[in-house]
C-alpha cells in the first residue's frame, strides 16, 4: 500500500503539524536533561544533543511553509508592496505577541525589581546580544528565543524578496548564501568580532531556511509516492543520522540536510496517518516551545519530592517522560487560553481595519 502523495504546493501539510509536535518535544527532552548532573549519560552519550536538533527541523519547516503559503504571490509591480506588508503583518501576529508574553513572564522578577535594562529591550526588538547570565552566548533572556530572532530575520528577508518580483527566490538564495559565506570566512580565518549581530546573522543555520525553500520549490508540481515500509525506513534512518553529533561550525550544512529529509518524509506522511493527539500538540507546538521552561522549578520540586533525581536509568527515563507530559499539558493550556484568543483578537482587528479602509 502506498503512502500519501505530495502534489506540489497543494500537498497536505498535516504531516508538518505532526512534525512540529515531534520537534517541540525533542527540545523539551533536550532541556529535561538539566534535572541531572552533567556527567550522566544524558550529557555524555553520543546522541546527547539530539533533542536540540528539533530547532533545525523547525527552521527547515519555516522555509518550506513560507514558500507554500505564498504560492499565490503575484509579481505585478503594484501588488508587491501590499503582498509584502500582508505577509509581514501575518507573521508578526503569529509569532511576536506570544513571544513577548513569554518573555514578560520569564523576566517578571527582573522587571519587578526594576533591574530590566537595555538587554531586555533588545529582546523585545529582536536585536541579538550577548547574554549577561551565560557569557559568550548570544541568547535573549528567554534563552530559547534565540531561534525566534532567526525566524524574524528570515521573515524580514522573505518580505523584502517579495518586492523583487519573479526573481524573489534568486534574491533570497543569494542573500542567505552570502551571509553564510561571510560567516564561514570569519570562522576559517578566525576573525575576531564582538558585534553580536554579525556573529549571529552569518551563522550557517540560515542555510536551513533556504533548504526548506528549495525543498518546497522542488516538490512543486511533483507527485511523490513511496511504499509505507520504505517511507518508515527513510524516516527512521534520518532521525538516527540526526542524532550523530556535529559541531556548530557545520551544523547548518550537516543537520540541515538531514532535517530536509525529515520534513520531506513528513509531507509524504501527511495523508497516511491520523494521530489526533499529535495533531493537537503540533497546533500547540509554539506554546510548548516558548513556555516549557517556565515549569522547570515546579517540576524540580515534584521530582525531588518523588526521589527521582539520583541519576539512575529508571529515574532519568521517568523524569524525561514526566517532563514531556507536563510541558505538553502546559503548552496545550497556553495554546487554548492565551495563544488562540490573542491570535483571534489581533486577526479580527486587522480584518476590521481593512474593511474600514475599503469603505
Amino acid at each position: 500500500m502506498n503512502a500519501s502523495t505530495s502534489k506540489g504546493h497543494d500537498a497536505s501539510i498535516e504531516g508538518i503539524q505532526y512534525l512540529r509536535a515531534i520537534a517541540a518535544l525533542m527540545v523539551v527532552f533536550h532541556h529535561a536533561r538539566w534535572f541531572f548532573p552533567a556527567d550522566c549519560i544524558l550529557f555524555t552519550a553520543p546522541w546527547a544533543e539530539f533533542g536540540s536538533r528539533g530547532v533545525d527541523i523547525f527552521f527547515v519547516i519555516s522555509g518550506y511553509v513560507m514558500t507554500v503559503s505564498t504560492r499565490n504571490y503575484s509579481a505585478r509591480a503594484e501588488l508587491r508592496i501590499p503582498q509584502a506588508l500582508d505577509f509581514i503583518v501575518k507573521r508578526f501576529i503569529r509569532v511576536v505577541p506570544l513571544y513577548w508574553i513569554a518573555t514578560l513572564w520569564t523576566a517578571k522578577r527582573l522587571i519587578w525589581r526594576g533591574e530590566a535594562g537595555l538587554p531586555l529591550l533588545k529582546d523585545f526588538l529582536f536585536v541579538p546580544h550577548f547574554s549577561e547570565r551565560d557569557h559568550g552566548l548570544i541568547w535573549p533572556y528567554l534563552f530559547q528565543g534565540w531561534s525566534i530572532n532567526y525566524e524574524l530575520f528570515f521573515y524580514a528577508l522573505f518580505a523584502i524578496s517579495m518586492l523583487v518580483g519573479r526573481r524573489r527566490y534568486v534574491f533570497l538564495s543569494l542573500a542567505l548564501l552570502t551571509l553564510v559565506l561571510l560567516g564561514t570566512v570569519l570562522t576559517v580565518t578566525h576573525a575576531q568580532t564582538n558585534i553580536a549581530a554579525i556573529i549571529f546573522y552569518t551563522s550557517n543555520l540560515l542555510l536551513e531556511f533556504l533548504m526548506g525553500i528549495w525543498l518546497s520549490l522542488w516538490m512543486q508540481g511533483r507527485v511523490s509516492r513511496l511504499p509505507r515500509p520504505i517511507l518508515m525506513g527513510v524516516t527512521l534512518i534520518a532521525f538516527v543520522i540526526l542524532a550523530v553529533p556535529n559541531d556548530d561550525t557545520i551544523r547548518g550544512f550537516a543537520d540541515g540536510i538531514v532535517a530536509v529529509a525529515i520534513v520531506w518524509t513528513a509531507v509524504l506522511w501527511g495523508d497516511a496517518i491520523n494521530i489526533p493527539l499529535l495533531k493537537h500538540l503540533g497546533d500547540a507546538s509554539y506554546s510548548i516551545y516558548l513556555f516549557h521552561m517556565t515549569i522547570y522549578g515546579a517540576s524540580l520540586w515534584v521530582f525531588k519530592s518523588l526521589g527521582l533525581l539520583p541519576p539512575t536509568a529508571f529515574h532519568m527515563v521517568s523524569v524525561v517522560a514526566m517532563q514531556i507530559v507536563f510541558a505538553s499539558l502546559l503548552g496545550l493550556a497556553v495554546h487554548r487560553c492565551v495563544e488562540k484568543p490573542v491570535l483571534t483578537w489581533l486577526r479580527s482587528m486587522v480584518t476590521a481595519r481593512r474593511r474600514r479602509r475599503v469603505v
